[in-house]
């Protein structure tokens, strides 16, 4: 199965990630939208899109934060966390840092069936415009 490639990327002064048009590999600059008008730009994070979806149909990204939770009775371990998105060496990963849950591939997580995100994940927002919401405590 193939799945679209998308990018976005932070560029250098700001925080807000904007959909990437293109990339300049030579020049490592990016073409982005800026005043109704694609501009080529240098960025700070280039983020890829994980292919996958939250449960409001939103778009999961690389360091995206997501709610993840898992009720009892839907399997045989639960969770409620709050997590990032990362890619680590060959696949997407998520990183529990508050409530209880695992680390581990997307693909693999509990309760990772096709359409798991689907259901179980919500944005809540990202690292880069939102850093607070690392140093928060709870799920």
């Amino acid at each position: 199965m193939q799945r679209t490639i998308k990018y976005r990327a932070v560029l250098v002064g700001e925080s807000k990630p904007r959909e990437v048009h293109g990339i300049d590999f030579l020049n490592e600059t990016i073409l982005v939208e800026k005043s109704g008008r694609l501009e080529n730009h240098d960025y700070e994070h280039l983020i890829q899109w994980t292919g996958l979806h939250d449960k409001n149909g939103v778009e999961i990204y690389e360091g995206d934060i997501v709610h993840y939770l898992y009720k009892p009775g839907e399997g045989f371990w639960n969770a409620d966390c709050k997590a990032t998105i990362s890619w680590k060496n060959t696949g997407f990963h998520i990183a529990p840092f508050s409530g209880n849950g695992m680390t581990g591939w997307l693909n693999s997580i509990p309760g990772a069936y096709p359409g798991a995100c689907e259901k179980l994940f919500e944005i809540i927002g990202n690292i880069y415009e939102n850093p607070e919401l690392l140093n928060s405590s709870g799920a």
